[in-house]
Parts: C-alpha cells; sequence; structure tokens
C-alpha cells in the first residue's frame, strides 16, 4: 500500500492481523555479522520488502549499497544461486532461510536483526466497496478477529492448519508462526508513520516517479469498519 498509494490507489487498509519480522539475511559463514556485506554479493527481491530490508540493515551498520553487489533475484533463484557460489547470501522469508541452513556442508546461516522492521498484513477494501458493501466488510472482520483468537488460543492446530494449507515443513511454518503477533489493529498514526517512512526510501531509490509526491497516507487507512466490527 505505501507504493500502490503513489498512483492514488481507490483503496483503503482496513486492520492489521498480523504483525511479523519474518525478513532475514541468509548468508555464507564468513558473514558472521551484517557489517561483513562490504565486497559481498547479496541477492534481493527488487521494490520488494527485501529490498527495503535490505536498504535498513545496510543503513544500520554503515554500509552503502556500492558498497557490496546487489543481485536482483527470485526466491527460487536464490537458493540455488547462493548453493552454487554466484551469491554470497539473500535476503528474504520462510521456507527459504531454513532450506539454506539446510543445504549440504553446512556452510550458511541466518542472521536476524531484531526491531528492524515488521511485516503488517492488512486487510485492504477498496472506496466502492467500502462505500457500498460496509457491513459486509464489518462481518468480515468480525470473522478475521474470532480467526485471530483462534490462532492465539489454539497455537498447535494454527500450526498444524497453517503448514497444510501453505504446503510447508511443520517444523518451518511452527517457527514462522510463533514470531507473529496475531490480532486485529488500526493504529492510524503508527501506520501513517510506517508508510511514509518507506515512501522516503522509495522516492530515494527512484522506485516510483521522479515527480511523484508523497502521499497523505491517513487517506488510506480507515479504523471505523474495526472500530464498528468490534462494537456490534
Amino acid at each position: 500500500m505505501a507504493i500502490g498509494a503513489f498512483n492514488k490507489s481507490p483503496a483503503k487498509i482496513l486492520a492489521s492481523f498480523n504483525r511479523v519480522e519474518n525478513m532475514e539475511l541468509a548468508a555464507v559463514k564468513a558473514i558472521k555479522s551484517p557489517g561483513d556485506l562490504k565486497g559481498k554479493k547479496i541477492a534481493i527481491v527488487q521494490a520488494n520488502p527485501s529490498h527495503y530490508y535490505f536498504s535498513l540493515l545496510l543503513k544500520k551498520h554503515g554500509l552503502k549499497p556500492s558498497d557490496l553487489s546487489i543481485v536482483r533475484l527470485g526466491p527460487p533463484e536464490m537458493i540455488s544461486a547462493l548453493n552454487g557460489g554466484a551469491i554470497d547470501g539473500f535476503v528474504w522469508q520462510e521456507p527459504f532461510l531454513t532450506q539454506a541452513v539446510r543445504l549440504p556442508g553446512e556452510r550458511f546461516h541466518r542472521l536476524a536483526e531484531p526491531g528492524l522492521n515488521a511485516i503488517h498484513a492488512s486487510l485492504i477494501a477498496g472506496n466502492t466497496a467500502i462505500a457500498k458493501q460496509r457491513p459486509v466488510l464489518v462481518n468480515a472482520l468480525r470473522a478475521l478477529g474470532e480467526a485471530c483468537d483462534y490462532i492465539k488460543a489454539n497455537p498447535a492446530d494454527a500450526i498444524s492448519i497453517g503448514a497444510r494449507y501453505s504446503q510447508m515443513d511443520p517444523q518451518i511454518a511452527a517457527d514462522a508462526i510463533t514470531r507473529m503477533q496475531i490480532g486485529l489493529t488500526n493504529d492510524v498514526p503508527t501506520m501513517k508513520r510506517l508508510m511514509t517512512e518507506e515512501a522516503k526510501w522509495a522516492m530515494a531509490e527512484g522506485i516510483v516517479r521522479p515527480d511523484a509526491t508523497m502521499p497523505d497516507y491517513e487517506d488510506y487507512l480507515d479504523a471505523t469498519l474495526l472500530a464498528d466490527a468490534r462494537g456490534s
């Protein structure tokens, strides 16, 4: 949504239902910390949370993109490139992080950076749907809230269901799900701040058009439907 708003997307975020720090660096063991990335080849997914996370990681450790080689790859290609020695690491999420660690030879490891950036999985609706189908969306939010409550109350079932429907290794699914902060929220000031920060990055990186202007992200957040779902 932070990038889509530059195109004046006619939609709003109604609620966040999951906040998770799911991006990590998988790398050769010679890279003991992100400070060792200078001169290395690291793969990211362009114009994606992977790219944004990596930019924050470099900034935190006093590095510039020009200090290393950044390679644009898709997630499946990252594993083969790492295994074959074409890259020294990649930034992505599960199940690819665990797959990298499990490659033969125990040559790779994961480097997490807690607190750097959390992904907010959100329910987004078009403005026309909000205007014409508000009761349906309120009911959907209520059902989503009940699902969040079930997940928190039944973690073992949540892991089993998540592994089955994602076709993911149960151990990987368990690790991913236990990291998640599940629950409906729409903290407008916080979401506005986070999206504004990402938008500034997108503008600086040239991901959006040079003549783009900063959106007012409050226009892309609507907490009233969540309030209605909780009050009914």
